[in-house]
Formats: C-alpha cells, structure tokens, sequence
C-alpha cells in the first residue's frame, strides 16, 4: 500500500534502514539486526492512524497534536508534538531510518521503509491461498496497539473500531479457510487456522468442526469425541447453550455406526444435574428461565440473545450456581415446585411483551417463600448491553439481602457465605472502626469455611483499606493482602474477585504494570462488574492517566453500585490531576463520608486559592487522621508519576499540612 507519493519520499531524503514495525499485539519497532527502536507510545498511536486513516498518509502537524492531546488547549497540545517530532528525528537519526516523513507542516508515514505487519496482514487476506493462512496467523498478533490507549477521546474512539474491524477480518479470514471444502488437502494449515481461531473465541464452532473432520479423516475418531465434548462444555458454561445443528450434524456423520458417547445421550431436553463443585457449595443456587418457545414478539432474537448474555455474566460474578431449567415449560409454577425439590434457592424468569418491539419483564423469585423479590421492566435494543449489566448488579444486590434477612434460619453450609456479605458492606463505609469489624466479620467466616471465596477477598481488601485510611507506611497490611488473594486465585482460577485483589495489593505495593494487568485479568474474567472497573480507574490515575481514568469511570455511572463512596474518591482525585479543582471539590461532596477525602478537598481548595474553606477541611483531616504526615504518605502512596506527586504535595503544603 503506496501511501506517499515518491516526490515527497525524494523530498524528505532516501532512507538507509528498514523498520519491521509491529502494530498488531504489543507495538513495537524493530532493526533489521532485531534491535528495538525505543519509539515513543504516542509514535506507535500515530502511525498506526496515519496507515490506516489518513488519505496518501499524511497528516497536517496541528491536526495530528489535536488527535493525540484533545484534552489540552491549541498551545499546550503544540509544545507536545513538538517534542515528540524532536524525539523522533533523534531516533530516526541513530538508526539510518526515515519512517516519519516530517514537513514543516505535515507529518507522513513512508511505508517503503517499513515492513509492517498491518499491511503483511491485509495482502495476505486479499490474495486467498491456502498458503497464505500461516502469514495471516503470524502478522495477526492480537489487537491493533495491543492494550495501549494513548492518545486523546477521538483516537480512543476510532481505535476501538479499527481493533474490532481488524478482528472481524481476522477471524473471517480463518473461518472461510476453514469452510472451503478445497483445503481439505492441507490438514496442517487447517489445524494451525482452527486452533488459532479457538483461542481467539473459544465458543467459535467453525474451529471445532474443521477439527472433527481432520481427525475423523484419519479415523481419529476418541479425539473427535473429545473435541466435540469439549464444545459442548464450554457452551453449556459460556452461554448455557448447546452446539448448532450443523455441528451436532457433522458429529453424528463422523461416528456413524459407532457406540452412542455420553455427549450424544445428554443432547435431549432433560439436562443431568451437573455436578456442582465443591467452592460452590456456599452459593446461593438459581436457574434463569427464559421466555416460553413459540412466542412471536418483536425483537424476539434480541431478547433472546440479551438472556443469553445475561446468563454468562451472571455466572461470572461467582455469586451463585446456575442450574439448567428441566423441560421446555416456561410456567413459573410449575418450575418453582420442581425447584424446591433440586434445592434450588432463586428462580430469574424472563418475559417477552408481545405488543411492545423489544420489550421483556424480569422477575426474581424466592423458591423457598413464593415471593417476588424484585421486578423489573426493560428495553432490549441490539449491542446495549445495559440492561444486562443492570440486572445483574440488581440480581446480586436483592439475592444478597435476602440472604441476610435468613441468617438466623440458616445452615453451617451458607452461614461463611452470609457473613462474607455482612464483612463486604461493612467495607463501603471507609473509616478504620468499619473495616476492622468487617475483618472480624471475614475471619469468623473463614474459621467456618476457610476456601470462601467472598471472605478470603473481603479480608484482602480490608488490609489495603486500613493501609490507605491510616496513611501508613506498614508493608505487612499489603503483604496479608496478596497472600490472601493468591489463595482464592488458586482456589478458582475463573473466579475474577482474586485477580482483583491481587491488583489491588500490587497497585499499593507500587507493581504498577502487574497491578494493572491483574485488574484487566479480573475485567476479563467479569466485564460488567463495577468494582472492578473503579479499581482499574484508580490504578490508570496512579501512573498518570487520569483522562482514561475518568472514561472508565464515567462508563460505570449509571450503574448501582457507583455510589460507593471510593469510586467518587477516585474521581476526585482524578479531577485534580487535570487542575479541575472545582469539579474535585464536587465530587467529594457526593461522598456519603467525605472525612477520608477532606485532604485532596483541602488542596484543591488551596490551588483555588480559597485559604479559609482548605483551612477547615485541612483541620476537619486532621481530626480524622491527626498522625498525617506529607511526606510520610506521599513517600507510600501509589502514584508512580513524580510530576503527580509534586502536584499533590503543592496542594497539601499549600492548604497548610506539614
């Protein structure tokens, strides 16, 4: 792809070397010699826009400063991209390259000095050999830029549809590879396509059948089996669904005329009990059932495909088991008769409204009592996945309520589950005499069932909590922190709330990368929960990016759980480190228990030069915390940018603490 006319190469002088430059997975710039170009982040950002976006890629010098720092004035945004281009010249100069073309007043990408992997991506695609499908896996190393973010809001935005774009491609490319009758000649082209193609997406079924006929062609037919088993768990634990006709199809075509397996005996409308494992056995369980077949409504596949999400992301909060609905009725009576019978605890029912387009009801019901406790009423609109993310944090809310009001009638089996619960509202609270009851509250659960996972989190959380209200330098509070989440990551690996922790702690130990990474592991494992996403918010403030920050946060508003008093907390912080004081002091102000916040109001009010409201915050912190210390605190707490920290400690001093 020629995107600068060979004048203006001519013009900007002939280059030397050539630049492998990696944009798809981790950015990076490599020598011929493999020698790694150390190219600043927001140079990955730009070239990535100006080989795929820009006409004949090149971009007037303003235009590309206002996509990389939209957030600051014209003058600001300037003096940045006029270091970046000095940075760059120096780079390109130490290694005899040219793959920035920068003019007076544009800046180019010169493809003809780079081999690129987008681009080795895209002819690879276009030119549909068989052959082509190694070069196709090795130049797709994951997302474009990987997990990198730099840049302002409107090249966020566009990122975001270029990676899904280039996913789509990707994936098609395999796919089609995959179904094309013609590549049953190169088995292992299509085994590497297949495999590649599941551990992009592990519920694609195209991948699983071109492994059955592989295998089957060879009369391989045990791993035939067990790939198709393994789909069919993965399903049945992902969507709570079972594999297409044509892959059922192929399947019976392959073991034709052998013994019926147990995967082909479980595909009836009656599923087994699945056996429920034994972390499980603390969780309230609960079946979703879906509206009745048959009903022709209005965006009846949307719905249907919204229940489908909503199922997974309910078993991704780990908050109960969810058991499979016997039989194809969708009457809420008879399923509640039959579920006291399975022990089951709560029944999620889903209805169509048939005169309204897109419109369903949701009701949660108590097996035990009969009673409805909570109903709801929402909008299922295609790629909103709001109303799934609202009903899961109302779902979990009301199941837990529920669960406290029956702790007196409760069994040793739930009473670890129930306290865990009591110990996690206690640490909402933010001041110290809560958050060491609710440690009293977690260690009496786990002197119950010490491989609870709730408790063993909430205790994690309690010490990271305590170390940041008293201000304190005390290492052994992060130390029982991570211990206490390695525990629960090892004891379920799919459960999101230990990778959460394990964040958590690091973030405070100062292991920024890995804090970040064990925050983006929990996102991963629960995409919707809040928690999460406010705690990933404080760890992107704390290495400087408090405009990411604040997108993370304003993403999550709308739901429940925001009223938490850190997530405001966070947001605060965030708005001072963007020298929007007065948003700071708003924002705190939303708090249902400011005290622990007063000092970042005090500073703020200090940089506003309003001396007597910091004054009286400042003592109102004092009082809260009398043994703070500036430079005690500001030498523990996680910010790893020293520009942030000096901003801080500006505001502290000025507002008068010591």
């Amino acid at each position: 792809m020629q995107i600068m006319h060979s004048a203006e190469i001519a013009e900007a002088g002939a280059h030397v070397g050539e630049i492998r430059l990696q944009l798809l997975g981790q950015a990076k710039a490599l020598t011929a010699t493999g020698e790694e170009v150390p190219l600043p982040r927001k140079a990955f950002a730009l070239a990535a826009y100006l080989l795929l976006e820009s006409p004949k890629g090149r971009m007037h010098r303003s235009d590309a400063a206002a996509l990389l720092w939209d957030d600051m004035d014209v003058e600001r945004r300037a003096g940045n991209f006029r270091q970046l281009l000095s940075r760059l010249r120096f780079l390109q100069s130490n290694h005899e390259s040219r793959l920035f073309v920068i003019g007076s007043d544009y800046i180019a990408l010169d493809t003809t000095a780079a081999s690129i992997d987008v681009q080795i991506f895209r002819e690879a695609i276009a030119d549909q050999a068989a052959s082509q499908i190694v070069t196709i896996c090795d130049a797709y190393g994951g997302d474009l830029l990987g997990d990198s973010q730099d840049g302002g809001q409107k090249f966020a935005q566009w990122l975001r549809a270029r990676r899904a774009s280039l996913n789509v491609e990707f994936t098609s490319a395999l796919t089609a590879h995959l179904e094309n009758a013609a590549n049953a000649d190169y088995p292992e082209l299509t085994v590497l396509a297949a495999e590649r193609l599941i551990k992009l997406d592990p519920t694609q079924e195209a991948g699983y059948r071109a492994l059955m006929r592989v295998h089957g062609a060879s009369g391989q037919m045990d791993i035939v089996r067990q790939i198709y088993a393994r789909l069919e768990r993965i399903l049945r634990k992902e969507n709570n669904a079972r594999p297409a006709s044509v892959t059922r199809e192929l399947f019976e075509a392959l073991t034709a005329g052998e013994a019926q397996t147990a995967s082909e005996a479980k595909t009836t409308d009656t599923v087994e009990e699945p056996a429920v494992p034994s972390i499980g056995r603390f969780l309230p369980r609960m079946i979703v059932l879906p509206p009745a077949p048959g009903i022709v409504s209005p965006g009846q596949q949307t719905i249907s495909e919204l229940v489908d999400d909503l199922t997974l992301n309910l078993w991704r909060t780990r908050s109960f088991v969810l058991l499979t609905p016997r039989g194809l009725t969708s009457d809420l009576r008879s399923h509640l008769a039959a579920s006291a019978a399975r022990d089951i605890d709560y029944i999620l029912e889903v209805r169509m409204q048939r005169s309204i387009a897109h419109a369903m009801s949701v009701r949660l019901v108590s097996v035990a009592s009969g009673e409805i406790l909570w109903a709801g009423a929402f909008e299922a609109q295609e790629n909103d996945h709001t109303p799934v993310a609202l009903i899961v944090q109302t779902v979990v809310e009301q199941v837990e309520s529920n669960e406290l009001k029956l702790a007196d009638q409760a069994t040793a089996r739930v009473v670890a589950r129930r306290q865990a619960i009591q110990g996690q509202r206690l640490l909402q609270v933010l001041d110290l005499p809560s958050i060491r009851r609710a440690r009293n509250v977690m260690r009496s659960a786990l002197a119950t069932a010490d491989d609870c996972i709730p408790a063993l989190t909430g205790m994690a959380r309690s010490f990271v909590l305590e170390g940041m209200l008293a201000a304190t330098a005390d290492g052994r509070l992060l130390d029982e922190a991570e211990i206490l989440a390695r525990k629960a990551i090892g004891l379920d690996p799919e459960d999101f709330r230990g990778y959460q922790e394990l964040g958590v702690a690091h973030l405070y130990q100062r292991k920024f990368d890995s804090g970040i990474e064990m925050l983006r592991s929990a996102r991963r494992h629960n995409p919707i929960d809040v928690s999460v996403q406010v705690d990933l918010a404080d760890a992107l403030l704390a290495v400087g990016k408090p405009d990411e920050s604040l997108e993370v946060l304003n993403a999550v508003r709308h739901l429940i759980p925001f009223g938490l008093d850190i997530g405001h907390w966070i947001a605060a912080s965030a708005h001072y480190c963007r020298e929007d004081y007065r948003a700071t002091a708003q924002e705190i102000e939303l708090m249902q228990n400011p005290a622990p916040a007063y000092r970042v109001s005090a500073a703020a009010y200090a940089m506003l030069g309003e001396k007597e409201i910091a004054g009286r915050l400042k003592s109102a912190a004092m009082e809260f915390n009398p043994n703070f210390k500036v430079k005690q605190w500001l030498a523990v707490c996680p910010i790893g940018s020293k520009e942030l920290i000096q901003h801080y400690e500006d505001g502290l001093l000025i507002a008068g603490f010591a």
